[in-house]
């Protein structure tokens, strides 16, 4: 149900093991490469090069092909070293399988990432490695509750009066607050006017695109419009009594936790949403107790 779809994965970085070279460039060779050349002696100073592909409702998926790797010096420094090739893969789950996040989203982290993977083997041509032995570098938990309008716009104003432990609030209107960290980061927001802003535009147009192609023979000529118009409308009144709360887990925190760089598999949901649970506790004010608590009772409401 949809009820059931409410918490879940968002955006999520991967790191694959070591690829055969022939085929990282081939990856790299459909990508943009950005550089900075020291003008006196040509020197390459820095390279980026990025494959930007589009997932199913035109939602970005980063690609990047690697040929260093980092790796932290005795002074707690990071250095970078060439290594094997290897690729660093990022994008929300949610939005590459559906376009949007406003419901419908992904828990297993290991049933998502495989999705991941065969999308991105059909939109690369290649063949990747099983994500079994993906190393995560940052995870990013979701839950959605289900207000009327007005109640979220209330739930910002009460919160400006919050302060986070040892971090700085960004508060932005009645509509959002950021609370960046080195281990976690959490986002809360009204996904109505996010929605309206980021992806209601970009979603109506592949909508669009995709029942032109279906469109039936004697359907009016306007048909493909309409269709794609009511599905857009239908989200954003979803999406209007949404508040939704995002905790994105970093490297430094998962490296920390599970004692070394975490695979795939060992990121279970559980774990995601013991951090989720604790970091919005913090915010509130909570016990971990009370977290369960909201969560259950918008549930049952549903």
């Amino acid at each position: 149900s949809e009820a059931q779809d409410l918490m879940g994965l968002d955006t999520v970085r991967l790191k694959t093991p070591s690829m055969a070279r022939s085929i990282v460039d081939k990856i790299k060779a459909q990508g943009e490469s950005y550089c900075r050349l020291r003008n006196d002696t040509g020197e390459l100073v820095w390279e980026i090069t990025r494959t930007n592909l589009q997932g199913s409702f035109d939602s970005r998926i980063m690609v990047k092909p690697m040929y260093e790797d980092c790796t932290k010096s005795k002074s707690g420094k990071p250095e970078w070293h060439p290594s094997p090739p290897y690729l660093v893969i990022e994008c929300s789950i949610a939005k590459a399988f559906h376009g949007h996040n406003v419901f419908g989203a992904i828990e297993d982290l290991s049933t998502a990432a495989e999705r991941l993977r065969e999308l991105l083997q059909g939109l690369l041509g290649i063949r990747l490695p099983h994500t079994r032995k993906w190393t995560v570098q940052r995870v990013d938990w979701a839950e959605n509750f289900q207000l009327p309008y007005q109640a979220v716009q209330e739930f910002f104003e009460g919160i400006y009066h919050v302060a986070f432990p040892r971090r700085k609030m960004q508060k932005y209107s009645n509509e959002a607050v950021f609370i960046p960290g080195t281990t976690t980061t959490i986002k809360l927001y009204h996904k109505g006017p996010e929605f309206e802003k980021h992806d209601r535009k970009r979603l109506y147009v592949v909508l669009r695109g995709l029942h032109q192609q279906n469109r039936p023979k004697n359907a009016p000529t306007d048909w493909a419009h309409r269709q794609a118009s009511r599905k857009v409308a239908a989200l954003q009144r979803l999406a209007n009594n949404r508040l939704r709360a995002e905790v994105e887990i970093h490297a430094e925190k998962l490296d920390y936790d599970f004692g070394h760089k975490p695979k795939v598999h060992e990121v279970s949901t559980e774990y995601l949403q013991q951090v989720f649970d604790k970091e919005i506790a913090r915010l509130l004010r909570e016990g971990k107790d009370g977290v369960q608590t909201v969560r259950m009772l918008i549930h049952q409401a549903n």
